[in-house]
């Protein structure tokens, strides 16, 4: 006989525990320009590391940059825990077919760092970059940054108005006589991806960071401010600590907001999609409209407890009554908006005081 209490208490559950996957910001792409010929690369576009032998192991040499930008990732502490390594194979017309065949393989990056040191080939995949929504750190050490106040990659990024590339400057990072990437470049933009990616992102400012083994440079006041006045990253010493300044992209927005508002557009789609999925139907009244609301809510509330938003949003969400029927009809619910203020941070002050007797 079946067994009775199942007669007198019959229980189905249905699992509601699926959750789509969240986009990662914490991930990092190098890319170098190589024959991946007799390499793992030669079958793939982009290998995910934990440990730079893992590139040995897949046929490339300790002096490769991709070796060297890993070494330099994995140096620093706290640091990301992966690397994606990308190939530009010498059969890729540009540095954005290559991108975009590496993300096509595997898109599970956000920041991108490369081989390239000509302004050219920067410029190329900055615009790849704006156009697939990453983030791409340009490594420069041309001494027009610092010299003159045009004709240089960061004051290029800074007049197309630019918000997902930024300039750091160093002048180790000056390429060689043929225009490749030196053995002496110090990688300062992998070494702050590596260290800064740690942080939930809009949490941290990217000024004030130092960096394991990137060594800092004297800059005149002309020179910073020069270089200052493109938005460019610095590195140098204060008081006898590495400092970066000052965590800009070429716009002059701050790093960490579009790295935030990044995160928080991916929450919210995240969040909504959720609600929308687990429900046999979100029903297209005022407690359907409230489920909708409540997504958004939590992933607002996500940004206050990260430290990127202050506990001061406002959300303006329409009732049933107040939706046009031909919108209802496409079951599209418009006119949900919200506003949230950023944290922000102090990074200048000005102090005032008066000693008396």
């Amino acid at each position: 006989m079946a067994d009775l209490l199942d007669r007198i208490v019959d229980v189905t559950l249905n699992r509601q525990t699926t959750v789509p996957s969240m986009k990662s910001f914490s991930e990092h792409l190098f890319v170098d320009a190589f024959d991946p010929t007799g390499t793992k690369f030669a079958e793939k576009r982009v290998i995910a590391i934990g440990d730079p032998e893992e590139l040995v192991s897949a046929g490339l040499k300790p002096e490769s940059p991709a070796y060297r930008a890993a070494m330099k990732q994995f140096a620093q502490n706290p640091h990301i825990g992966t690397m994606h390594v990308g190939v530009k194979r010498p059969g890729d017309k540009s540095w954005a077919d290559a991108l975009s065949a590496i993300r096509k393989e595997n898109g599970d990056f956000y920041a991108v760092t490369t081989s390239a040191r000509t302004m050219a080939e920067q410029q190329e995949i900055a615009g790849w970059v704006e156009a697939n929504e990453k983030l791409y750190c340009i490594e420069s050490g041309d001494p027009t940054i610092t010299g003159k106040e045009s004709g240089d990659i960061a004051a290029w990024i800074k007049l197309m108005n630019l918000d997902r590339s930024f300039v750091f400057f160093h002048p180790d990072c000056a390429p060689g006589e043929n225009g490749k990437i030196t053995a002496e470049d110090p990688m300062p933009g992998v070494a702050a991806f590596g260290s800064i990616l740690t942080f939930q992102p809009g949490s941290a400012t990217w000024m004030f960071k130092d960096f394991k083994a990137v060594p800092t440079y004297a800059l005149d006041t002309g020179e910073f401010n020069t270089a200052s006045a493109k938005n460019a990253m610095l590195y140098c010493l204060v008081a006898g600590v590495p400092t970066t300044f000052w965590g800009k992209v070429g716009s002059g927005e701050y790093i960490d907001i579009i790295h935030g508002c990044d995160w928080l557009k991916a929450r919210i789609q995240n969040k909504v999609f959720a609600d929308l999925k687990k429900n046999k139907k979100v029903p297209f009244n005022d407690t359907g409209i409230a489920i909708v609301t409540g997504a958004l809510r939590s992933a607002l509330q996500e940004g206050i407890d990260v430290a990127e938003l202050l506990d001061d949003y406002d959300i303006t969400v329409p009732s049933k009554a107040d939706v046009p029927e031909d919108e209802r009809g496409k079951r599209n619910l418009p006119g949900v908006s919200f506003t949230a203020p950023v944290q922000g941070a102090i990074h200048t002050t000005k102090i005032r005081g008066n000693i008396t007797l």
